[in-house]
């Protein structure tokens, strides 16, 4: 198909401004495997991969470069801007620009499918084409009927437009998707490849349309204020009355001035967390995204962080399960110390719940912290010995954001019998120490990136 005319005009002002411009397959993408369609941790390494391609060319290019897109490609690119330093650290990355991205989808699903007569939104079975391929055990068969699951099937392997005039033709009741949105288990599989809010340590900019249905103005004046408050250095900027395919043109020139700042000789500041008043250094440490709170957001970033240190695919069964161990102590902590039900723990929630987690005992600590330290030694334990040795602990921490010359401290408090490794149970038990003991030099507090 190549590039919608706004696409290509947004690129002519890269391009004049003297930008090397280089852009990427994702993966599952002119193969015969498909594509994970939205999910960003799939593809951000693919978009980083393309700018040490393009500095083997034939031609000098700077080490200095910035990552942008355009509504998918803005999904991938704030995916690729959480991890680019750590993954690629031989060049200078200096930011991301962000153009309408996908956020909160099972807000979008639910509008777009809540009109039994409703024409099909074509992006309702691409996006669920996509989910099959980064979440194999979600099956869109189970909440379609059978036109609606074959038209899916199409999704995975025809191009949008194709699928676009399918759906031109078809209702959601044609399909069985009406109320879709609305469904634990799809709410659940588009959760799952939401963008986390999460410090990201190069300035974010982001340009959304005021009129764009796939991108909401409510949603996005819920999600810029959380970005901020995480410490991400952001500037955002609207666009009255403009769509969503028009983003690109409305924003062109803003991102390109942006870029140019950002990649001015001098390297840009990393923005800390704004100062805090919150003493528990306990909860500062759970905290990731700095916002005062803590969500799920906050655990789902501490298993991006080190499933992304491992460079382990974002589909394996070990990310899976490294990701599941730090939401199901999530939900632990939300079960008890949740007190208004509102999907987040506030410093006071935090404390008070404290010792009802502490009051539950060993046997609960080894079911809520059991499957994470049972995964964090699986991602380690490189020799397979069911143990951490030092060197496979020192590169376990270095994934949470641990200095290497403190390691050597934290396996000693780690080695509670002294016997020159630490277990899967010596693990469970520095969590819960580090939850529920008297000290917040718990060992524990190293496994969430106590530096």
């Amino acid at each position: 198909m190549g590039l919608h005319p706004a696409e290509r005009k947004h690129l002519e002002y890269w391009l004049n401004a003297g930008y090397l411009v280089v852009a990427t397959d994702y993966e599952g993408l002119g193969g015969e495997e498909p594509h994970p369609y939205l999910n960003g941790e799939a593809v951000a390494d693919d978009v980083i991969d393309i700018v040490r391609a393009a500095r083997q060319l034939d031609h000098p290019v700077d080490t200095r470069y910035v990552v942008a897109g355009f509504s998918q490609g803005a999904h991938a690119a704030m995916f690729a801007g959480l991890m680019a330093t750590a993954y690629a650290p031989e060049l200078d990355f200096r930011g991301t620009i962000a153009m309408a991205p996908p956020l909160r989808l099972a807000r979008f699903l639910r509008e777009q499918t809540e009109d039994p007569q409703g024409v099909l939104e074509p992006l309702v079975p691409i996006i669920l084409g996509g989910l099959t391929v980064s979440q194999p055990g979600f099956r869109p068969a189970d909440h379609l009927n059978e036109r609606g699951a074959q038209l899916v099937e199409q999704a995975r392997s025809q191009p949008m437009n194709h699928i676009a005039a399918v759906a031109g033709t078809l209702t959601n009741a044609d399909v069985g998707a009406t109320g879709l949105g609305d469904q634990v288990a799809v709410q659940d599989a588009l959760r799952a490849v939401d963008i986390p809010i999460s410090l990201m340590d190069r300035p974010v900019f982001i340009g959304v349309g005021g009129a764009d249905i796939i991108l909401p103005m409510e949603v996005v004046d819920g999600f810029i204020p959380q970005l901020r408050a995480s410490g991400t250095a952001l500037r955002y900027e609207s666009y009255p009355g403009v769509e969503h395919i028009d983003v690109p043109v409305a924003s062109a020139a803003d991102a390109v001035a942006v870029a140019e700042e950002l990649v001015r000789p001098a390297q840009p500041t990393v923005t800390d967390r704004p100062e805090s008043t919150i003493d528990d250094a306990r909860f500062r440490l759970l905290d990731v995204t700095g916002d005062g709170t803590l969500q799920a957001d906050d655990f789902d970033a501490l298993a991006l962080r080190l499933v992304q240190s491992f460079g382990l695919p974002p589909r394996s069964p070990g990310a899976a399960a490294v990701r599941e161990g730090y939401r199901q102590l999530w939900e632990a902590i939300a079960e008890r110390c949740d007190a208004d039900r509102n999907g987040e723990v506030d410093v006071a929630e935090f404390g008070a719940g404290l010792s009802r987690l502490g009051a539950a005992g060993a046997a609960y600590f080894d079911t809520v912290a059991g499957g994470l330290a049972s995964a964090v030694t699986e991602l380690a334990d490189t020799d397979g010995s069911g143990l951490l040795e030092p060197a496979e602990f020192t590169r376990m921490l270095a994934g949470l954001g641990v200095p290497a010359d403190r390691a050597e401290e934290a396996f000693r408090q780690f080695d509670a019998d002294g016997g020159g490794s630490a277990s899967t149970s010596e693990i469970i038990a520095a969590v819960r120490d580090f939850l529920t003991g008297r000290s917040v030099e718990s060992p524990g507090a190293w496994l969430f990136g106590r530096g």
